[in-house]
């Protein structure tokens, strides 16, 4: 099995048992606030948006283009692009 398979494997594996914890969740237990600021519903969103923006990266990647010719990023709101704003540096 390549390595590429493997994390696959275990990306699908761990997405899955994301998916059946959140089940679980009523709405307002989607919303309550638990992980310093953020809730289920933010960290939802915040997967969902990486997924969002991932997927096209990684496409012109195989194409062998630049992964990130436009990515942006508002400081404050996590995988939410906005033209004209680039990602911060590491504050390492």
């Amino acid at each position: 099995m390549s390595e590429k398979t493997t994390l696959l494997s275990g990306a699908e594996t761990e997405f899955a048992a994301f998916k059946r914890a959140l089940e679980g969740l009523g709405e307002a237990q989607m919303r309550e606030v638990w992980l310093g600021t953020w809730s289920a519903r933010d960290i939802v969103a915040h997967i969902s948006g990486w997924h969002r923006e991932l997927a096209p990266a990684l496409q012109r990647s195989a194409r062998s283009r630049r992964a990130s010719p436009t990515t942006t990023w508002t400081p404050g709101t996590p995988a939410s692009p906005t033209p004209g704003r680039r990602r911060p540096p590491p504050t390492s």
